[in-house]
């Protein structure tokens, strides 16, 4: 086994190196700006300080700067002079230029230790993003999946940014404290997974509802305060309604001391070859409040309490994030209560601005007290920037539980976007 992975990590290297040479296609905001993907990423699709600023300005550059710095110009939609005259006329707009849609395709080697030892995932994902701004104060970002032949999903929203300390966003909302689709590695995070009730439902899944958030500068421009509200369905039918009329509550608040402000400022749009570096801490608290449903009608209202931090330090990135899960009755009516616990610890390491390290150790502890040993894994590896929209990534991502021997994986993905 050890010979063949050699062997296909030395021919997936050769081809990327030769392909990564004609990979000059670079993704919408990259189009707009006429920027660098590293602008805003610290490896796709993990953003770096200044992307995160971006996200809170709604797709902008901050501080009002956004027009100084788009280069592909927008449509306008109606003259400046309706402003004048409203409501005696439609308040004017804009939208892109051009189509803001972006491709990404996925590509993964796998090897296990048991049959098949090695599998091809050619493509693992296909993914069309589209995302930009609607004048000045909507925006959007959606997503199309198609994932192996019968997976297919999709995503979008429409926000209304009246400023970066208020926003109002509708269609599909994450209630996640950090972000599963922006994880550098092929393995999900841990936290996220957990499914304590027979209903199958997890933080990890994108819901349809609407959310209140915000995001403010601390002291001196440095660091800040973030806040999010949710109202969600919890679960969808096949149709996308709701199985019930009830609906589902989360909230996520966070306070980041020292780095980058939150909404940023003009020191955002500096050129600087660290983009990796946001010497900060954050710390935060999550919440989700809500009810299931499976099998011949049984309910089971459940709720879940996390706490999450996250360091910048250097070249070095440490965060955690650990859910507290309580279900009233999870298991088929069964009337008994359930406590679960799920971790995910990661530590990010550049060695070079475009080659970083990376090792996760996920916990997962679906029932407390049941005698059960909790799900363990470890996911080290690394990811290499061979251009800005170009990566190979290497993981393994060991289990350490013994209902996990013989089920280890190693995964090479070669990805890219444009």
């Amino acid at each position: 086994m050890t010979r063949s992975l050699c062997g296909v990590l030395a021919a997936v290297t050769l081809f990327i190196f030769g392909f990564a040479s004609n990979a000059s296609a670079i993704p919408t905001f990259s189009r707009k700006y006429q920027t660098s993907c590293s602008t805003c990423h610290y490896a796709y699709p993990k953003l770096n300080k200044f992307g995160r600023t971006f996200l809170n300005n709604g797709f902008r550059y901050p501080e009002g700067e956004d027009p100084s710095y788009t280069k592909e110009e927008p449509t306008k939609l109606g003259a400046d002079s309706y402003k004048q005259v409203f409501p005696d006329a439609i308040w004017p707009s804009d939208i892109p230029g051009t189509g803001p849609v972006s491709l990404r395709l996925i590509n993964r080697t796998n090897f296990r230790p048991v049959e098949p030892k090695s599998s091809f995932e050619f493509p693992h994902e296909l993914e069309f993003l589209f995302g930009g701004t609607l004048g000045e104060s909507f925006s959007f970002f959606g997503e199309v999946e198609y994932e192996h032949a019968d997976e297919f999903a999709y995503g979008f929203y429409l926000q209304y940014n009246a400023k970066p300390g208020f926003n109002i966003k509708v269609g599909t909302v994450d209630p996640a404290p950090i972000p599963d689709h922006m994880r550098l590695t092929a393995s999900h995070f841990g936290y996220l997974n957990m499914r304590v009730s027979d209903s199958g439902w997890r933080l990890r899944d994108g819901q349809s509802g609407l959310e209140l958030w915000g995001a403010m500068d601390g002291p001196n421009g440095r660091g800040g305060f973030k806040y999010q509200f949710g109202m969600v369905n919890g679960q969808n039918t096949d149709s996308n309604d709701d199985v019930d009329s009830d609906k589902d509550f989360y909230s996520i608040f966070s306070y980041k001391f020292g780095g980058l402000g939150r909404a940023g400022g003009t020191e955002a749009a500096s050129a600087s070859s660290a983009f990796w570096k946001d010497n900060s801490f954050t710390i935060g608290i999550n919440t989700y409040n809500g009810n299931s449903t499976y099998g011949d009608g049984f309910e089971n209202s459940f709720s879940v309490f996390g706490v999450f931090a996250d360091i910048w330090l250097g070249r070095l990135n440490l965060w955690n994030a650990t859910q507290f899960h309580t279900d009233d009755n999870p298991k088929a009516n069964s009337l008994m209560e359930r406590k679960g616990l799920a971790s995910s610890t990661e530590a990010d390491f550049v060695l070079y601005p475009w080659l970083i390290g990376f090792a996760r150790y996920d916990y997962i502890d679906s029932y407390r007290g049941d005698g059960v040993e909790a799900t363990k894994y470890v996911v080290p590896g690394l990811t290499a920037m061979i251009r800005a929209n170009v990566k190979v990534t290497f993981e393994m991502q060991l289990r350490l539980d013994e209902a996990g021997e013989k089920k280890d994986k190693y995964v090479i993905g070669v990805d890219f976007a444009m």
